[in-house]
């Protein structure tokens, strides 16, 4: 599948500059790249929550720390 994005002058020039820094081998490489972490993170914020709810639903609230540790974010 193709998407096509436009992006405002300054947010294109901060993106070829990030794709030259970072040695990325092309703008898009970086777009897919950026995706890939935001629905990751959204995965984890889910995860995170599921775990959360469980919890609390068993009358086992842990700590954040122990919730973070088993949906496997603690980094």
């Amino acid at each position: 599948m193709a998407i096509g994005v436009r992006l405002p002058d300054e947010q294109e020039k901060e993106v070829e500059k990030v794709v030259e820094e970072e040695n990325y081998p092309s703008k898009s490489e970086f777009v897919r790249e950026a995706l890939r972490n935001e629905l990751r993170d959204r995965m984890n914020k889910k995860e995170l929550q599921e775990v959360k709810k469980r919890k609390e639903e068993d009358g086992d609230l842990k700590s954040h720390e122990e919730v973070m540790e088993e949906a496997g974010l603690d980094e």
